[in-house]
């Protein structure tokens, strides 16, 4: 008997020591790209910590299309080429390359790619969108994303994020009302980042749109470090419409992107300006590589 206790716990003090000497299990081979992966609750799992509240990333790491793959939140919106969408060098890893008339990518609507409430009740889900940007695209209204009705009583509902002059630029709007936004009794408001610099030069920048809603709105753009407040339009800007990444949605016009994007995130938390300095900072190294 006790040398059958004694062989036991031989046994497992081998096994415990081929175990220690083997160490940890590696990540698996394929997604998700962070190490350990990131928690459901969001806290950070990465370097630097992935702020709270991450629904959507699309890294754009994919060596070709046709998908692009989501690693934030719950859902994978995958991102769906429309034409030949070319996976280039970004910033960090691969990004995906637009060539203003023929190739764009669509996600299809979902609540991870709205942003819920309308402060009927001071409630509504707060947001940041945060991406890298190449282009030389320096004159005019340039849209980048567009997830905005485009027919009904709901005309223009949602949001947009263009480049005005090269400027970044915001749309949000509520429906119903005109169309001319900025006057009395329109639908919609835009802001413009004008005090920050042009991203259109042709080199990476890194760029984001902060805002809350509802009691004490506020907004802010942030360009490479630098950033520029903005008042966020209050109300539902809940969309039926797909989210276009590269263009305006079809049924508005033709307009499209010229450039790259790269690791596009939606948050819904209004990250400080900390938060996307570390982002900013770390640059081609990334988050989780």
């Amino acid at each position: 008997m006790r040398f059958f206790r004694f062989a036991s716990f031989v046994i497992v003090l081998a096994v415990a020591t081929i175990a220690a000497a083997q160490g940890p299990p590696g990540p698996p081979s394929g997604p998700p790209p962070c190490w350990p992966p990131i928690p459901p609750s969001g806290l950070p799992a990465c370097w630097p910590p992935i702020p709270h509240g991450l629904v959507d990333w699309w890294t754009f790491d994919e060596p070709a299309g046709p998908t692009s793959s989501d690693f934030g939140g719950v859902v994978n919106n995958i991102g769906n080429d429309h034409g030949t969408v070319p996976r280039v060098a970004g910033e960090v890893g691969r990004a995906v390359s637009f060539n203003g008339g023929s190739n764009w990518i669509e996600v299809a609507n979902g609540n991870e790619v709205n942003f819920l409430g309308d402060c009927a009740n001071d409630a509504a889900e707060a947001a940041t969108i945060d991406f890298w940007i190449r282009t030389t695209q320096a004159s005019g209204v340039v849209t980048i994303l567009d997830k905005r009705d485009s027919t009904g009583s709901n005309f223009l509902r949602g949001y947009s994020v263009y480049l005005w002059n090269g400027h970044l630029g915001f749309h949000m709007a509520t429906g119903p009302g005109n169309s001319i936004c900025n006057t009395p009794g329109s639908a919609c408001s835009n802001a413009t980042a004008t005090t920050l610099p042009s991203v259109a030069n042709g080199q990476w920048h890194f760029v984001a749109i902060a805002f809350s809603r509802c009691r004490g709105a506020a907004g802010m753009f942030f360009v490479d470090g630098a950033t520029a407040p903005f008042t966020p339009r209050v109300g539902n800007i809940v969309s039926t419409s797909n989210l276009f990444i590269g263009r305006l949605v079809p049924a508005m016009g033709k307009g499209f992107f010229i450039g790259a994007i790269d690791e596009l995130e939606f948050f819904k938390n209004v990250l400080t300006p900390a938060d996307l300095n570390d982002i900013y900072n770390k640059k081609s190294a990334g988050k989780c590589r």
